[in-house]
């Protein structure tokens, strides 16, 4: 299987492509590992026609993924009410956005640009093809900061605001765990990231 947009990192290869179905064990032994036990089906995720996952590879491993999305104010606004509040002072959320919903490494290649590179991919064959006026994304924080910082600031991302117990309703509701919090419900703060993607006009 040969996938695309081969890149080397630390003189090793890292392939990054979209998941395929027999990824899913990967997937969901990455995203149990590092964002909590029954967080994210992959199974489901991979079957959802509204989200795109993309997967990295380094030799045969899958050695991290990210799932994103299109989306628009009005759909945030409807169905997550406080992150709707927090964009609509957004000058760009007016158009198309870019949600970015999970980004998780395997813990045996972390600290290695993957999550970087992950994320690039995404800007640059998926949301900006679309067209896209702002990437956002929801940022995972507790007592050891935000976990996808590095990688966000990296490519751009710029912090916006913050929600307190972002994910409280939703642990309770789903039962999952958070790697932080342990059992329902989860008291982690969402650091809301955003980054604009309009074209600057040439003079």
């Amino acid at each position: 299987m040969i996938f695309p947009n081969a890149t080397e990192h630390h003189q090793h290869i890292i392939v990054i492509g979209s998941a395929y179905p027999e990824d899913v064990g990967d997937i969901q032994r990455i995203a149990d590992a590092r964002l909590g036990p029954g967080y994210i089906s992959a199974a489901n995720l991979l079957a959802d026609p509204r989200q795109t996952v993309f997967a990295a590879w380094r030799g045969h491993r899958l050695a991290g993924f990210l799932s994103a999305s299109l989306s628009s104010l009005a759909d945030i606004q409807r169905d997550m009410p406080a992150l709707g509040a927090l964009l609509a002072g957004q000058p760009e959320s007016s158009g198309p956005i870019g949600f970015l919903h999970a980004v998780a490494v395997d813990k045996a290649h972390e600290k290695q640009g993957i999550g970087t590179e992950l994320i690039a991919y995404a800007l640059d064959t998926f949301f900006l093809p679309h067209k896209t006026s702002m990437a956002i994304t929801t940022a995972w924080s507790d007592n050891q900061g935000v976990h996808v910082g590095g990688p966000l600031h990296r490519n751009g991302f710029r912090k916006i605001g913050y929600l307190a117990d972002y994910w409280r309703e939703d642990s309770l509701a789903r039962g999952y765990e958070c790697p932080t919090c342990g059992k329902p419900p989860c008291r982690c703060t969402a650091s809301i990231f955003a980054k604009s993607l309009l074209v600057a006009p040439k003079c």
